[in-house]
């Protein structure tokens, strides 16, 4: 059995070859887009990679020290976990394929042996819904469905799109172009701070978390890092911006990272916002992407952000996260000295790992 790999971002060219090699990637693969979420996610991003020719199979994680939480009294153990986004496992070999299931399994125990020798207790992995690798966390892991995400098949005719978008949506575009709203796309990034504010007074009208509430200089490193793999569009009306969106591009992917609207506004609102994406849907048609990924609601929940999404498209992806307890003993006695002997205080809220959970219980 092959061992485990382990790259860190500043090795970018190998990093990038292992993505290349696995088939297929988005935004969330990338060495760059660790180097520009390391203001707003906690953690050393490394790359796992596992070969066995002719399959591979990579793993993007953020390692995350212990000693943070003081109740836990365990700075030398860490636990790993995804970056914001979709950043699943990545394989080019299929649950079909010849060899398949030796590979999984070999894959499997070189992941254990890999997480154990960086003294990690415990893995949450957020699949990506366009590539499903599910199947190869069978028999270590828990995948647990969350929900659905709505994507948009720009390989349709315009035709077909138009019909799969509802008459609402069709209805609001409309009216928006006749009220004067136009589309503006700040190609050099020159207005990033503008967007966050716009993004920021969204946040604020729903009572977001404040993990929502990125620094500045999360503006800054996506510019930065990610500059070739922005776009950033503007709803515009008599002379003031409404509305912004900030969409991700790679490969054949198109992703609706963020979005933000002056809530003091009432209908030109949502017409700005849906005339943002019909906007990026058409462009992106044009310039050959096969997907626009518009997510789900929020916590993957069919809220009313759901609904808005799925104006879009009758197109649906199963959004699923998996929970892995690498060290279960160490993992037992975490959680009893966060939450005392309550084991049902610890995973009420389905907080994974659960010794994290925000609802805190001095242990007895």
């Amino acid at each position: 059995m092959a061992q485990m790999q382990i790259l860190q971002p500043y090795q970018r060219q190998i990093w990038c070859d292992v993505l290349t090699r696995c088939g297929w990637f988005d935004v969330y693969h990338l060495p760059e887009y660790y180097l520009a979420v390391r203001t707003v996610d906690e953690g050393t991003a490394l790359l796992l990679v596992y070969e066995e020719d002719p399959y591979i199979a990579a793993l993007p994680i953020l390692i995350r020290g212990l000693g943070s939480i003081p109740e836990l009294n365990a700075d030398h153990w860490y636990d790993a976990s995804s970056a914001y986004g979709y950043p699943g496992l990545l394989t080019n070999c299929r649950p079909e394929a010849p060899g398949a299931e030796a590979f999984r399994n070999n894959w499997q125990k070189a992941l254990q042996h890999a997480l154990k020798s960086l003294r990690t207790v415990a893995l949450f992995v957020r699949q990506h819904p366009l590539h499903p690798t599910e199947w190869m966390w069978q028999g270590i892991a828990t995948v647990k469905p969350l929900g659905q995400t709505v994507v948009l098949d720009l390989h349709l005719t315009e035709a077909e799109q138009l019909q799969m978008i509802r008459h609402d949506h069709r209805s609001d575009i409309k009216k928006g172009t006749k009220r004067g709203i136009t589309i503006v796309e700040d190609q050099h990034l020159n207005r990033m701070h503008e967007f966050q504010k716009l993004y920021e007074l969204t946040m604020q009208a729903v009572n977001a978390e404040p993990y929502y509430f990125f620094p500045r200089s999360y503006y800054d490193d996506l510019r930065r890092h990610l500059n070739g793999r922005i776009k950033l569009f503007f709803a515009v009306h008599e002379g003031r911006s409404i509305a912004g969106s900030l969409f991700f591009h790679c490969g054949s992917v198109l992703q609706y990272h963020l979005s933000g609207a002056d809530p003091t506004l009432g209908r030109e609102r949502a017409m700005a916002t849906k005339m943002i994406i019909d906007t990026v849907r058409r462009w992106g048609t044009a310039n050959g992407f096969r997907w626009l990924h518009l997510g789900g609601g929020l916590g993957a929940r069919q809220d009313s952000l759901f609904q808005f999404k799925a104006g879009f498209s009758h197109l649906r992806c199963d959004y699923s996260v998996v929970n892995y307890i690498v060290e279960p003993e160490v993992y037992n006695e975490l959680v009893r000295r966060r939450f005392g002997n309550d084991a049902a205080l610890s995973t009420a809220n389905g907080w994974f790992p659960a010794y994290r959970s925000p609802s805190v219980k001095k242990a007895a």
